[in-house]
């Protein structure tokens, strides 16, 4: 049963468009361009900003740990000095944060001195910990809305009464370790929990007089960043701030945060502001306190939307590219990824996050598969239009055109030296008034496929059909060797080959099929005859016109040719005198010789 075109054509493009939506759905399910559109996105939303200058950061760097010795000896003394150096005579910071997580006891009476000065600053946060279970990934459990939290590890119990506190754990990207994405509070089935960044911002917001944002529970958000590592925060070492280096009015009404700066402490990660290049935690956290003084957030959209809205698009882009020229193709393509890149920005702007990179690169692949199959296509098309066009001309001279791109094909023409030969069936009107039109043709093309095999065999150009006639030239388009003798061996070939189709044809007929061969050489002018908008490469001139006169004087099964013919092949070919002729238009007499065979 044969389907309707339409059918199949339609039939085709859902095919078409269904492999692109499920090649997107594969892309999108398992992640597999994550990486490259978090870098993506990255580059395009992740620049610096201006910053809020009551953020400052006393950092535990290398200086401090020269000048108080390794962290690992210090005394909870130091930090009761810094609470005690930054809340007195009036210069009271809104807020401290101690990026430190003081679990344990050390000293009793230190400890008890150092939460007594934090319950009488009353502007402290320290760092706690949330506890999941060995086998539990940290990054994807804080996502998970059923949190499996086992247990809470915070400072030790003077401090943790005398303190507010909030958990410190950092929320790494699956796919390249980065920090994107915070969650403000976690909430489990008994407790909740405020994360650092958003208990010190909260604090900061009370201590100014105005409301701090609220955001749900378990809510991951990816942040911007303001600050490249490094930059922009004012950044004190700790110990400049316990031995009074530092004016400590400059610390009033701010927000304080305390941590670590020196790289032997393993405290920073990758960020997608600074690619390859880590930041402290301590400053993520006042990058973090930034966003949320913004509300500079962005949630992830869905993944079930992600997928239907990328599927929309590749549908429409696979519809509208189908079988489109290279130039419609190229417009359709290049708008679609710039409308994608500039609503994607939009989205983004307004708060979500949607990554259609996945989708860019699969229109990229529509585009390049459209580009493949159009080429092989076009190509396809162009071998079977050459393979036609061969059949009307000449195959030499097409292949002549195609390895030179000279399409640019004009009027004209040089003389030559040449050979040329004409053949014709005897007593061609008798046989077609006898016979019925098929068979005519039949025994028309049987002809003339072999004077044309025999014309090719002898490296000739097959110059055209006339009727029930065939003429030949040889040494052009190209020079060949021994041009006249070849000439001669194709009249030889086809009285060969006539034998076998007479008696066929007298078999198959009973009519008696023959040819007669004319062969002449000398000069011509080869070259495009006709028209600009029809032409013909052909030879003309009287030894052209000498050949076909020639041909009209051969009997039946007869190759006849001229003295000039028979001068440049007698040492190879048998040949006999036959008589002296006076074609039409020609003065003088040609002398004709009929050829036998080789010697």
């Amino acid at each position: 049963m044969k389907i309707n075109k339409k059918i199949e054509k339609n039939l085709l493009l859902i095919i078409y468009c269904m492999f692109f939506v499920m090649l997107n759905l594969i892309i999108c399910v398992t992640g597999l361009f994550s990486n490259i559109n978090s870098f993506a996105n990255d580059l395009m939303y992740q620049k610096e900003k201006s910053i809020n200058p009551d953020i400052k950061i006393i950092a535990i760097d290398d200086k401090s740990l020269e000048e108080l010795g390794e962290i690992n000896n210090w005394t909870r003394d130091y930090y009761t000095q810094l609470v005690r150096k930054l809340n007195e005579n009036n210069h009271a910071p809104a807020v401290i944060g101690f990026d430190i997580l003081f679990t344990g006891k050390q000293d009793a009476i230190i400890d008890k001195q150092f939460a007594d000065e934090c319950m009488k600053a009353n502007n402290v946060v320290v760092a706690m910990n949330l506890l999941f279970g060995t086998e539990v990934n940290v990054s994807e459990n804080l996502i998970n809305a059923n949190l499996s939290i086992t247990g809470v590890s915070t400072a030790y119990p003077e401090l943790f009464n005398a303190t507010e506190s909030g958990y410190v754990n950092t929320i790494l990207d699956a796919n390249d370790g980065y920090v994107r994405k915070c969650i403000p509070v976690v909430k489990t089935n008994n407790n909740i929990y405020d994360s650092f960044s958003y208990k010190i911002y909260s604090k900061y917001q009370s201590y100014i007089g105005e409301e701090a944002n609220e955001y749900d529970y378990n809510s991951p958000l990816r942040f911007n960043y303001s600050s490249m590592p490094n930059e922009q925060y004012t950044i004190i070492s700790f110990s400049d701030v316990i031995n009074g280096k530092i004016p400590l009015n400059d610390f009033k009404g701010s927000i304080v945060l305390v941590g670590a700066f020196a790289e032997g402490l393993q405290d920073s990660f990758y960020v997608p502001i600074s690619r390859g290049i880590k930041m402290h935690g301590v400053q993520i956290h006042a990058n973090i306190i930034e966003a949320y003084s913004r509300n500079d957030f962005v949630k992830d959209v869905c993944l079930v939307l992600n997928i239907i809205i990328a599927s929309i698009i590749i549908i429409l882009v696979a519809i509208f590219t189908y079988n489109a020229k290279i130039v419609k193709l190229s417009v359709i393509i290049t708008i679609t990824c710039l409308s994608i890149l500039v609503s994607q920005t939009i989205l983004y702007n307004l708060g979500y996050y949607l990554p259609l990179l996945n989708v860019i690169l699969n229109i990229l692949l529509i585009y390049i598969v459209q580009i493949v199959y159009q080429y092989v296509y076009e190509k396809t098309i162009k071998t079977k239009a050459i393979r036609a066009f061969k059949k009307y001309v000449d195959p030499q001279v097409v292949d002549n055109v195609i390895k030179t791109g000279n399409y640019q094909i004009e009027l004209g023409g040089e003389k030559v030296d040449i050979a040329c030969l004409f053949v014709d069936i005897r007593g061609f009107t008798t046989i077609s008034e006898s016979l019925d039109p098929t068979d005519v043709v039949i025994i028309i093309n049987e002809y003339l496929s072999l004077t044309s095999k025999a014309i090719l065999n002898n490296k000739g150009t097959l110059d055209k059909y006339i009727g029930d006639a065939t003429m030949a030239i040889f040494n052009a388009p190209f020079e060949t060797k021994d041009y006249v003798y070849n000439a001669v061996l194709t009249g030889m070939e086809i009285a060969a080959g006539s034998s076998v189709i007479e008696k066929k044809f007298l078999e198959q007929y009973g009519v008696k099929v023959s040819f007669g061969i004319g062969i002449n050489c000398g000069k011509a002018v080869v070259g495009n005859i006709g028209s600009n908008f029809r032409m013909d490469y052909t030879a003309i001139g009287d030894t052209v016109n000498t050949a076909s006169r020639l041909e009209g004087k051969a009997a039946p099964g007869e190759i006849l040719i001229t003295e000039a013919v028979y001068d440049a092949v007698k040492d190879r070919i048998d040949a006999e005198f036959v008589d002296s002729y006076q074609f039409k238009g020609k003065k003088e007499f040609i002398k004709v010789y009929r050829v036998l065979g080789k010697k």
